[in-house]
């Protein structure tokens, strides 16, 4: 039997600042939101470039909501959207957000992955 492997979709991150770049992956992830692509887990660079995700998913838009949470939980297997830094956080997911130079362990599981 063949294994499936992910769509892998690279975005060119390169002319745009921290914060754009932050705006549009909340985009992203919203967009994967409404298609109902669940879950979602969004792999960041550290804890600090995680907590500033969380709090722009709750912000970056009045008319749209964004059901996430940061690993570690305690309602994180309930919650679409799961946001990491440490491959030991990674969950199963049907999409990946990677913002971190690594690859994510159990990539395969997932249908997409976007760098």
């Amino acid at each position: 039997m063949i294994e499936q492997k992910p769509d892998v979709l690279f975005h060119n991150f390169n002319s745009i600042g921290n914060k754009n770049y932050l705006l549009y992956v909340c985009k992203l992830v919203e967009k994967g939101f409404k298609q109902k692509i669940q879950p979602i887990y969004i792999q960041t660079n550290n804890q600090q470039q995680a907590e500033q995700l969380d709090k722009l998913l709750w912000t970056f838009k009045q008319d749209s909501f964004i059901p996430h949470t940061i690993v570690g939980s305690s309602d994180m297997d309930a919650t679409p959207v799961q946001i990491g830094w440490n491959e030991n956080q990674f969950h199963p997911a049907a999409a990946i957000v990677n913002l971190s130079e690594e690859i994510p362990i159990s990539y395969l599981e997932s249908k997409k992955i976007h760098e």
